[in-house]
């Protein structure tokens, strides 16, 4: 493989997850280098994940077509629940998928309108609903939970301290905000200190725990 690799400007999750390890020292010395046959091998994940995508995007929109303020409530709940799980899958999948994104969340945001002027006692839970679908849309969340992640055991803390810092201190505040959850603070160290002996940035790494650490 060239020095340098042609990336594309809004990869997959597969050709994401290859990036993360490209001579990252947060990961093991094996899994730094990135062959052409890896990279090639992503982009058809990649593609394909586009392709599945969009086959059911248009469903979904074929059906939420048919829906209105005067549908059975339980048809608009079905309509919701998808549109959550498909708003999941486009934030596992990356790529281009900016537009879909903003429709599936203009309808999301319509059936929960609906759902409320109808249901009013149930408002409490939709809003816990879209909470968690919410945190569940943080890319490296919606990446670690698909069947096929990319991420594999042991790439799970090098992988997430080589997101940006936002996602660092919303996993750290997840972290804190329950006992028995892992990664913990001093994972998080442990990686960092043994990536700076392979070359990390000791100021990156200072930024990092910080924001692992953030109130």
């Amino acid at each position: 493989m060239s020095n340098q690799i042609e990336w594309r400007d809004s990869p997959g999750c597969f050709e994401r997850h290859l990036q993360r390890r490209y001579r990252n020292p947060l990961f093991p010395a094996e899994k730094r280098e990135i062959s052409s046959e890896e990279l090639k091998k992503a982009r058809i994940k990649d593609d394909h994940d586009q392709w599945e995508f969009a086959k059911k995007y248009g469903i979904l929109f074929s059906e939420a077509n048919r829906l209105n303020e005067i549908s059975p409530i339980n048809d608009l709940m079905l309509c919701l629940q998808d549109t959550q799980n498909l708003l999941e899958s486009a934030f596992s999948i990356g790529g281009h998928l900016e537009k879909e994104i903003g429709l599936l969340e203009i309808l999301e945001n319509n059936m929960i309108e609906i759902l409320n002027s109808k249901l009013p006692q149930g408002a409490d839970m939709l809003k816990q609903a879209h909470s968690l679908s919410a945190m569940n849309r943080i890319p490296y969340l919606a990446e670690s939970k698909r069947s096929d992640t990319p991420i594999l055991k042991g790439d799970e803390l090098p992988s997430l301290l080589s997101e940006d810092i936002e996602t660092i201190r919303c996993i750290g505040f997840l972290s804190r905000s329950f006992p028995d959850f892992k990664p913990d603070s001093n994972d998080v160290r442990v990686c960092l200190n043994n990536a700076i002996r392979n070359g990390l940035d000791t100021e990156y790494a200072k930024e990092v725990i910080e924001a692992w650490n953030k109130a």
